[in-house]
């Protein structure tokens, strides 16, 4: 019997591990969110900010790890360059979603909660569209430092 790392590394489809990274990363996302916003008493959007730049570093580690494992790679500054400049247009419409709906809603933590994850959604197709296209694209021979 195969054990659950085994299975999960032995995925081949790319959109499957990119949501496996993205959903294990949102969950951490939400509670570090959660504490910050909840008990730490930080508010809401600085908190927002604050579990997003978490995330995002967590994000790239996953996708370079894990979900494009199997591509050629940009050495790791260039690409931690591109993933942030991704990530960056995927936080605008991550926060502005946020922030536009928290103008709406009432402050209480389950609005706030349902605000983040519409968040998260519109910033998710920003980021897989960036990933794939930019961050992850397939390096021609010319442009290729490879490191894995």
């Amino acid at each position: 019997m195969w054990k659950l790392t085994d299975r999960i590394m032995s995925l081949n489809h790319e959109g499957v591990r990119f949501l496996l990274v993205g959903g294990s990363v949102f969950i951490i996302d939400m509670l570090l969110f959660i504490v910050l916003y909840q008990w730490g008493n930080i508010p809401a959007f600085k908190a927002r900010v604050m579990a997003f730049l978490v995330a995002t570093m967590l994000t790239w580690l996953g996708n370079r790890r894990f979900t494009f494992r199997h591509r050629h790679q940009l050495n790791k500054g260039p690409q931690f360059t591109l993933s942030l400049l991704v990530s960056c247009s995927a936080a605008g419409v991550n926060l502005g979603a946020f922030y536009v709906l928290g103008l709406f809603l009432s402050t209480s933590l389950v609005f706030a909660t349902f605000s983040l994850a519409v968040g998260v959604l519109a910033g998710l197709i920003v980021n897989w569209c960036g990933s794939t296209w930019v961050t992850y694209r397939h390096i021609k021979n010319k442009e290729l430092n490879v490191t894995k």
